[in-house]
């Protein structure tokens, strides 16, 4: 993948006459990154009889492991993406109780830094609830804003800006003790910024085995595949969240 670069040039004073020599200066011609992939796979089985007797469905089973690959894919998406936010400049970030000044600081200097009009606010409906409880509708609370949020859970803006909702889920294999995201954190994303996660399969690795019924009377599916992921933009982000909260 390939980024441009965001490069600053500085206009210098000359002599009204022009005769100088002017240091010439040079955009940069941006950077090439790649994509390292692993890979992964997943197999499920059913007993014959099982599948026979109609007490499993062998579609629905094969639905639920493409379900499994999705939901995995996603959640190493977001855990990439955690991991980079959280290794962002202090001054992108803001980490305490709800400052509504410093907040807005932190969402123009995102503008600024990235030539963007705009900024879309991204975090859980708990994550949300601060810049809202806590904050707008304490400051400027009427009776418009508190019908919309108890009719319909949310408000869509603070202060201009687009507040867009991330469905939570429980993270894979965690017994339903762990979420995937975290309810203090809010992403400050640009909007002339496409897609910062970059992602890949690679199709010619992908193996899918559908075997036939094995000596143990059991039928079994397989996936392999290889994937990989990263945080690819010439934009600056910016995060709001908890005192002492790491990104993950």
């Amino acid at each position: 993948f390939y980024v441009e670069a965001r490069n600053e040039v500085v206009v210098s004073r000359i002599s009204k006459d022009g005769r100088v020599s002017l240091d010439r200066q040079r955009f940069d011609e941006g950077h090439e990154l790649e994509i390292r992939v692993a890979t992964y796979g997943i197999k499920v089985y059913e007993h014959l009889a099982r599948i026979l007797l109609g007490r499993a469905d062998w579609s629905k089973l094969v639905a639920r492991l493409n379900e499994a690959v999705e939901q995995f894919i996603a959640e190493k998406t977001y855990e990439t993406f955690a991991q980079v936010c959280n290794n962002l400049p202090s001054q992108f970030r803001h980490a305490g109780t709800y400052d509504r000044k410093a907040i807005k600081k932190l969402i123009a200097d995102v503008k600024r830094a990235s030539g963007a009009s705009s900024v879309t606010l991204f975090g859980t409906e708990l994550a949300l609830e601060s810049l809202l409880e806590e904050g707008m509708l304490k400051e400027h609370g009427t009776e418009a804003l508190k019908t919309q949020k108890a009719v319909t859970g949310r408000i869509g803006t603070w202060y201009g800006e687009t507040l867009v909702e991330l469905p939570q889920a429980f993270k894979q294999g965690s017994g339903m003790s762990e979420y995937v995201m975290q309810d203090d954190v809010i992403f400050v994303i640009p909007n002339n910024v496409l897609k910062p996660v970059k992602m890949v399969v690679e199709p010619e690795l992908m193996d899918i085995n559908e075997s036939g019924v094995r000596v143990d009377d059991t039928i079994e599916f397989a996936v392999r595949f290889s994937f990989g992921c990263n945080v690819i933009t010439g934009c600056m982000l910016g995060v709001i969240s908890g005192a002492g909260v790491d990104v993950r």
